[in-house]
Formats: C-alpha cells, sequence, structure tokens
C-alpha cells in the first residue's frame, strides 16, 4: 500500500450473515468477518464460488444488513446504498434504450445536475473509457469488454468515493478481461477512489490488488489477509508475481513448486 493513506474507509466489525433456507432453517453465510480497506486502496476479496464473497460485498455496499455486527464506513454505520458509493456488476447493468452517453448521464440526471454540465461531464468520462467514438451506439451494438466500459464511466461519473466491483469482468473473454484489467488501474489511479473488488480469480487479484482477503469456502470468515508487494505497472510474466500466484494456490491448499524463495 506504498503511497496510500492509512486512515480505514471501511471497518467490518465481527459481521455474522444468516439467510433462512425453503425449510426455514438458518444456514450461516458469514461468521465474525473482521477487515479494515483504507482509502485509496484497491482491495479484492478471493475465493471460490459460495464462500460468501459477494454477500460482504453487498453488506459493504448496503444493499443487504447484517445478522449481527456492524459495518462503518467513514465512521458511520451503513445502513442503506450510499450517493457516494457505487456498485458494478458482472452484468453490466445497462439501460438497453439509452445509448453510451444517455447510460453515463443517467446518474447525473437523478441528481439533477443542469443539461450542460451532465454532458460535458460524461462526454469527458467517455473519452476516459476510450469510447469516445461510440457515444451515440446502443448497448446492443457493444462487445461486452465496451459495455464494461460504459458501466465504469456511469459510475464514476457521480464522483464516487468506494465502487464496489462484484466479478466485472467473469463474463469476458480472456485477451478482453487482461485489457480491462489494465483499464481499470489506469482509471483508479487518475481517479483515485477506494475500490474494493470480488473475484474469484488469483492472476486478477494479484494483478490488482494492494491487499487481497482470502475467504474461507467452509467457514464463511476471512482465511487470510495478503498484502501484494509488487512494484506497479506489474508484469504477470516477472518472478515475484509468479511466485505470489503460488504463494495463494497453497493458501487454498492447492500444490505448487516450492524451489526458489521470493526476492522482494
Amino acid at each position: 500500500m506504498e503511497g496510500k493513506s492509512p486512515k480505514p474507509k471501511i471497518e467490518v466489525q465481527q459481521i455474522i450473515k444468516t439467510y433462512k433456507d425453503a425449510k426455514g432453517q438458518e444456514n450461516q453465510v458469514l461468521q465474525e468477518v473482521d477487515l479494515k480497506v483504507y482509502e485509496k486502496e484497491f482491495f479484492c476479496l478471493l475465493g471460490v464460488s459460495g464462500c460468501g464473497k459477494s454477500t460482504l460485498l453487498r453488506l459493504m455496499a448496503g444493499f443487504d444488513s447484517p445478522t449481527a455486527g456492524n459495518i462503518l464506513v467513514d465512521g458511520k454505520t451503513m445502513e442503506a446504498p450510499r450517493s457516494d458509493c457505487i456498485m458494478i456488476f458482472q452484468d453490466y447493468g445497462l439501460f438497453p434504450w439509452r445509448n453510451v452517453l444517455g447510460n453515463v448521464e443517467y446518474g447525473l440526471e437523478v441528481l439533477n445536475v443542469p443539461t450542460v454540465e451532465r454532458r460535458g461531464k460524461a462526454l469527458e468520462l467517455i473519452e476516459l473509457v476510450g469510447l469516445q467514438d461510440f457515444v451515440r451506439a446502443f448497448p446492443r451494438e457493444l462487445s461486452g469488454g465496451m459495455k464494461q466500459r460504459v458501466a465504469l464511466a456511469r459510475a464514476l461519473a457521480v464522483e464516487p468515493e468506494i465502487i464496489f466491483m462484484d466479478e466485472p469482468l467473469g463474463a469476458l473473454d480472456a485477451i478482453t478481461r487482461l485489457k480491462m484489467q489494465d483499464e481499470i488501474i489506469r482509471i483508479w489511479e487518475e481517479k483515485n477512489t477506494t475500490v474494493v473488488m470480488v473475484t474469484h480469480d488469483i492472476n486478477e487479484a494479484v494483478y490488482l490488488g494492494d491487499r487481497i482477503a482470502i475467504m474461507s469456502g467452509s467457514k464463511g470468515n476471512i482465511n487470510k489477509l495478503l498484502d501484494i508487494p509488487l512494484e506497479r505497472p506489474r508484469n504477470r510474466a516477472s518472478h515475484n508475481f509468479m511466485k505470489m500466484q503460488d504463494h495463494i494456490l497453497s493458501e487454498f491448499e492447492i500444490s505448487v513448486a516450492e524451489d526458489v524463495e521470493f526476492c522482494i
């Protein structure tokens, strides 16, 4: 987290989350989860399907309430979604009847931003994500990667302090996904926001994250918190990058080579 403020932006305190199944029996999804996300940090929640990472993200974003425990954002209890906290989903969530410009403008319309200011800001963000040639295009005319760029521009339009991402690149092909990772890092560094991202991709977490919370698939809690002490821009082919991946694989009890050590 070199260059990042140590100030906690989000504090998760002893969170428990249970749901009732169809038979009325309670199932515990999260068990006594504690963590802090720091201001301007890129934080990744990593784990297998069903480990509770998306549930935790929704709780942090205010879309759901914990069964027990507390979540603080800027020292205040998170009881409902906030206008300065934006969620980006895997399915993009674009309005099919609005073109790129209309989708990016939407949040500003809700905030009653005057037309001229709204239009100028939207066009600036569309250029930021590299879609200036597709301002009038509709979602049906865009590739998956382009749709996710629109979703990112729409989120940035309202100048959020926190962006929550729930596996936003999961539906993309491998090459587009790698390119979008570079775009997300570029925009994060330029806009200086706090990002919390759910992923099940170890390579992605190591490439993007300042820190990674590895979630337990059976206990519904944080198994380990890891700092990623790799300089940016990161090289996926470097020795240290691959060793960090191996280290995380070993946390999931997946066999890796152990003939070399970190040289960070």
